[in-house]
C-alpha cells in the first residue's frame, strides 16, 4: 500500500477513467447536440411555414455554415429562428444567416444578439437581405474601433432605432454616433437615452434650445438634421462653440453628458464613418482569430455534428415508425385495462403488493443497520465514559498508584534475577573448590 508501484497503477487507471469519461461525455454532447438541432429546425419550419423543400435547404445551409465558421451549429438554428421571428421568409433567412453567424464569431458575440442588430437595421432603416453583409462589417468595425459590443449596441439601437431614421441619419451614422460616445466612456445605455434625447429636440425644438440657438445667431432651420444632416449639424453647433454651458441651459442634464460628448467630437465623425466602411471586415476577423485551439474544436463539433444529423435524417422515418408502433401498444393496453376494471384492480393490487413488499425490505434492512449503529455508539459511549473516569481525581490517583506498584515489580523482579544469577555462580564455584 502507498508504494511506487501502487501509485504509477492508480495514476494509470485515473488517466484511464478520465479519458474514456470524457470521450463518452464528447459522444453525448454531440448527440444531445444532434436533437437539438432537429428540434430548431422544426420549431424554424413552424414559424417560417417553409415546405419540406425549404426547410431541407436551410438545414443544409446551417450544416455548410457550421464547418467554415466556428460558431456552433445549434446557436446557428437560433440564429435563424431569430430572423425567421423578424417576419423573413425561408430563402431570406438562409441569405442572412451566414452573415450573422460570421458576425456572431468575429465579435465572439452571441449569434442571437447579432441576428438581432442585423434585423433591427434591415426593418428600422428600410434595407433589403442582401444588404446583411454591409451591415454585419459595419457593427463588426464598431466593435474594433470603439470600446463596445454586440449586446452594448443592441441595447442602443432600442431606443434611438424608431427615430433615427424619421431624421434621415443612416445606420452608418448612428452607429458612428454610439461608437464616439463609447470611446469618450459613455456607457452603452446613457448614451442611447441621451442620443434620443438630443433626436426629440432636433424634431421638435424646445422655446430653451430655440434660445441658445439665437445666442449663436442660428435658426431652427439650421439644425433641422432631417434637412441638414446630422454630422454638419453637429459640426456648425462645435463651430459657432456650443459650450458646455449652453449644452446644459438648451438640453437639460439629463442630455447634457451625450450632447457634450458629440459636438465635441464633432469633427472626427466623418473619419469614425469611413472606419465603419471598411468592407470585408467581417470574413477577414473571423480567419484571424488567434485562438485557433477553440476554432478548431468547434469545427470538428460542428462536423461531427453533421454526420450525426446525417445519419439521423436517413433512419429518421424509421425511428419514427418503431417508437409510433410502441406508442400504439401501449395506448392499447391502456385502454384495455381502462375498459376492464378487473383487470385494473388486479394490477393496482400486484402493484401494491410489490410495492409493499419492496418497503417492508427496505425497512428490514435499514433496521439492520440502525441496530449494528447502535451497537457500534454503545461501545463507543462505554469508551469514552472510561476515559472521562480515568480524568477524575480517583482515576488519576489510581493511575498514579498502579504505575508505581508497576515500577516495583519490575525493580524486584530485576532484583531476583540479579539473585539468581549470582547464586547460579556460587553454586559453580562450590562444585569447582570441592573438586579440587
Amino acid at each position: 500500500f502507498l508504494s511506487a508501484d501502487w501509485l504509477r497503477y492508480r495514476a494509470r487507471w485515473f488517466v484511464q477513467l478520465r479519458l474514456f469519461w470524457s470521450i463518452y461525455r464528447y459522444i453525448t454532447d454531440i448527440a444531445q447536440a444532434v436533437t437539438n438541432f432537429d428540434d430548431a429546425m422544426a420549431g424554424l419550419s413552424a414559424i417560417t411555414l417553409a415546405t419540406t423543400s425549404e426547410l431541407k435547404a436551410m438545414r443544409d445551409v446551417a450544416l455548410e455554415i457550421g464547418k467554415d465558421v466556428p460558431v456552433s451549429i445549434e446557436s446557428i438554428a437560433e440564429g435563424m429562428t431569430k430572423i425567421a421571428q423578424a417576419g423573413f421568409s425561408a430563402k431570406e433567412t438562409m441569405s442572412i444567416i451566414r452573415d450573422v453567424s460570421m458576425l456572431a464569431s468575429a465579435t465572439l458575440g452571441k449569434i442571437t444578439t447579432a441576428a438581432d442588430l442585423v434585423t433591427t437595421a434591415i426593418r428600422a432603416w428600410n434595407m433589403e437581405a442582401k444588404d446583411s453583409r454591409e451591415i454585419a462589417d459595419i457593427l463588426a468595425n464598431a466593435v474594433n474601433r470603439s470600446k463596445t459590443n454586440l449586446e452594448g449596441l443592441g441595447r442602443a439601437l432600442q431606443y434611438v432605432s424608431g427615430t433615427a431614421p424619421q431624421l434621415n441619419i443612416s445606420f452608418k451614422e448612428t452607429i458612428a454616433l454610439l461608437s464616439e460616445m463609447a470611446n469618450k466612456g459613455i456607457r452603452m445605455s446613457v448614451a442611447a437615452t441621451g442620443l434620443r434625447a438630443i433626436f426629440a429636440e432636433f424634431l421638435r425644438p424646445s422655446e430653451r434650445f430655440q434660445k441658445e440657438l439665437y445666442k449663436l445667431g442660428l435658426t431652427v432651420d439650421d439644425v433641422n438634421v432631417a434637412t441638414k444632416g446630422i454630422i454638419p449639424v453637429l459640426k456648425l453647433l462645435n463651430k459657432t462653440g456650443f459650450n458646455a454651458e449652453q449644452i446644459f441651459k438648451g438640453l437639460g442634464r439629463r442630455t447634457a453628458s451625450a450632447a457634450g460628448a458629440l459636438v465635441s467630437a464633432a469633427p472626427h465623425l466623418e473619419t469614425m464613418v469611413d472606419l465603419l466602411s471598411e468592407i470585408g471586415v467581417t470574413t477577414e476577423m473571423t480567419a484571424r482569430q488567434t485562438d485557433a485551439y477553440r476554432k478548431e474544436l468547434v469545427l470538428l463539433k460542428n462536423t461531427l455534428i453533421s454526420l450525426g444529423s446525417d445519419a439521423f435524417n436517413a433512419y429518421k422515418d424509421a425511428i419514427i415508425g418503431v417508437i409510433g408502433i410502441g406508442h400504439s401498444f401501449a395506448k392499447n393496453i391502456s385502454d384495455l385495462v381502462e375498459k376492464t376494471g378487473f383487470w385494473s384492480e388486479k394490477l393496482k393490487s400486484l402493484a401494491w403488493t410489490l410495492f409493499m413488499i419492496a418497503s417492508g425490505q427496505g425497512l428490514i434492512g435499514v433496521a439492520r443497520w440502525l441496530t449494528i449503529v447502535g451497537r457500534r455508539l454503545a461501545e463507543l459511549t462505554k469508551i469514552a465514559t472510561a476515559a472521562s473516569w480515568m480524568l477524575t481525581p480517583q482515576g488519576i490517583w489510581l493511575g498514579l498508584g498502579a504505575g508505581i506498584a508497576l515500577e516495583i515489580l519490575r525493580r524486584w523482579a530485576k532484583a531476583k534475577n540479579v539473585l539468581y544469577e549470582t547464586r547460579k555462580e556460587f553454586n559453580e564455584l562450590n562444585s569447582e573448590l570441592i573438586r579440587v
